[in-house]
């Protein structure tokens, strides 16, 4: 692979070079190359995770601190609707199912006001029937 991409060799010189045939430099390049982009998708795919997982936890920050538009809690909840929810988020899970469960429940009804925290605590904590 170094010979072929990165010095720039043609397959046939590489086979004269190594004394191999230019079949076996190219199921090797193959080989090769698959096993590169098999690591660098595997990193790739680990980094896109952790920079979710980023920007999830300062979504929450920012939604405990009610400082979320309605289009960033929709992300919210529809990121906890997933399976592959991180381990480190997990906590949270059951805050936001319980969410669309209620909103589900209530949607088309009337604006239920809560004057009270307690009176909030009891709406997310009653069982469901």
């Amino acid at each position: 692979m170094r010979m072929k991409d990165i010095e720039g060799y043609e397959t046939d010189e590489i086979a004269d070079i190594t004394g191999c045939r230019p079949e076996a430099i190219r199921s090797n390049l193959s080989r090769a190359r698959k096993k590169v982009r098999d690591v660098y998708l595997q990193n790739r795919t680990r980094k896109n995770k952790e920079e979710t997982s980023m920007k999830i936890e300062e979504l929450i920050d920012r939604y405990f601190e009610g400082q979320t538009s309605c289009e960033e809690e929709r992300e919210l909840r529809s990121f906890f609707t997933q399976e592959n929810v991180p381990e480190s988020l997990q906590v949270y899970r059951p805050l936001f199912v319980c969410l669309i469960r209620k909103q589900k429940k209530h949607s088309g009804k009337k604006v239920l006001l809560l004057k009270s925290l307690p009176s909030a605590v009891a709406l997310f904590t009653q069982r469901e029937e």
